[in-house]
């Protein structure tokens, strides 16, 4: 919102998809970046990796759940309760209740709220939430403080435009608000 006020006429088109198929896109010439975080982007062949900052990750759940009474609960709790995540995960992770895997956060946070679904989220993201005590973020006590780095992936070699600037610049102002 706030680069279409400070720029009137600029044109941003967004696209939700798999970290593969955006890569693709990317190396395609179909988009000029990708904003994610650095665990599912990784290195790619053919791309730069341009690192923003970093966000907390917490366990996160709806109020009400039954996890959510609780002042402390242990890792081990959150396996017996299904996983919303934003990549499929791996065997033998954590899931073993279930698991529903989504690639759009505002789709994983509804799941959140109506399910006993726990989801490993940023505190920034789900503010709203949050303050409104619709979703509790879990004090899980062996698990460590996580972080998620942001960072912006762009096609090794191409000239970034005037547009994708305003966007790194914009990225890179938001997460130093946030202050992580």
């Amino acid at each position: 919102g706030v680069l279409l006020k400070t720029w009137p006429g600029l044109q941003i088109v967004t696209l939700s998809r798999t970290p593969d198929q955006l890569v693709a896109e990317l190396l395609n010439d179909r988009i000029e970046l990708i904003i994610g975080n650095n665990w599912n982007l990784g290195r790619m062949p053919g791309t730069e990796l341009e690192r923003m900052g970093k966000l907390a990750i917490a366990a996160m759940v709806r109020a009400g759940h039954p996890l959510a009474i609780r002042p402390r609960v242990a890792l081990a709790d959150l396996e017996d309760y299904p996983v919303a995540s934003a990549v499929e995960l791996q065997p033998g992770s954590l899931g073993a209740a279930g698991s529903f895997a989504c690639d759009s956060f505002h789709v994983l946070r509804e799941t959140v709220l109506t399910t006993d679904c726990t989801w490993m989220s940023s505190p920034a993201f789900l503010a709203d939430e949050l303050r409104a005590g619709t979703i509790v973020r879990l004090a899980v006590a062996d698990l460590a403080q996580a972080r998620s780095e942001i960072c912006l992936v762009f096609k090794r070699g191409r000239t970034r435009s005037p547009a994708a600037n305003l966007v790194a610049d914009e990225v890179r102002r938001m997460l130093g608000e946030l202050g992580e």
